[in-house]
């Protein structure tokens, strides 16, 4: 079985003057982002433990419609998106690229337009113009948490670029690299870092025995998005 995060919510306020979180480290990518626009704060997050601790819950009884919504097949892209998702990853750590290309093939397999970097920039010169139009054309921003990525400062640069966009974020953890323990340590840092809402929507577990149901989780969340953008768009 699939297990993932639950909802997690708290209020979000928006604080005058404060500025995005700035990495020292450096990235492989070609070219440093901006980080000049300023990106709206929120409120602390819970970081103790035990309230990370109740985030995790099994997703069994779900599964089903999960796979029933996906059969039901993918809506065509609303206007203005040219992606049902864009892969945020950190290039540096192979397993996570190799995830983030697992996802997108699969999520392709369905009939879903995928914005992967190493696919869709093949030949091409990274830079933070490029993505931030990639992501104001997608649907829902897929984030592969690993232990290294608050070094990147292109996956920050994509979280804020989202977050500024109103592009939800659900995030991916491989439980096959990560156990309990470090998984709460990799969100209690993001969350400390200022960017809590690429935790406060959904965190899927990925796991290889089950990967195909983490694959209907994600596509469900997806076709979910599409359906709320279409909606907003003919009122």
């Amino acid at each position: 079985m699939v297990v993932i995060v639950g909802v997690l919510v708290w209020g979000q306020k928006k604080k005058n003057g404060d500025h995005p979180k700035q990495q020292k480290n450096e990235d492989t990518k070609d070219t440093n982002p901006s980080f000049t626009e300023k990106m709206p704060d929120t409120d602390q997050a819970p970081t103790d433990d035990c309230a990370l601790q109740n985030l995790f819950r099994v997703a069994g009884p779900q599964t089903a419609a999960y796979n029933q919504s996906v059969r039901q097949g993918v809506q065509t892209l609303p206007q203005g998106k040219q992606y049902h998702c864009f892969a945020s990853h950190k290039k540096q750590d192979r397993d996570s690229e190799q995830l983030a290309m697992n996802i997108c093939d699969a999520l392709k397999s369905q009939g879903m337009t995928t914005f992967f970097d190493v696919d869709n920039l093949r030949g091409q010169e990274i830079t933070d113009t490029v993505l931030s139009k990639a992501i104001k054309e997608t649907c829902v921003m897929i984030v592969i948490l690993d232990d290294k990525i608050l070094d990147s400062k292109w996956c920050i640069f994509e979280w804020q670029c989202a977050y500024q966009n109103n592009v939800p974020i659900v995030a991916v953890f491989d439980i096959d690299k990560y156990n309990v323990g470090e998984r709460q340590r990799i969100i209690s840092r993001v969350n400390n870092e200022g960017f809590e809402y690429v935790t406060v929507m959904r965190i899927v577990q990925y796991t290889s025995t089950y990967r195909a149901d983490a694959i209907n989780e994600l596509a469900s969340i997806i076709t979910n998005q599409v359906s709320k953008i279409q909606e907003s768009s003919s009122a």
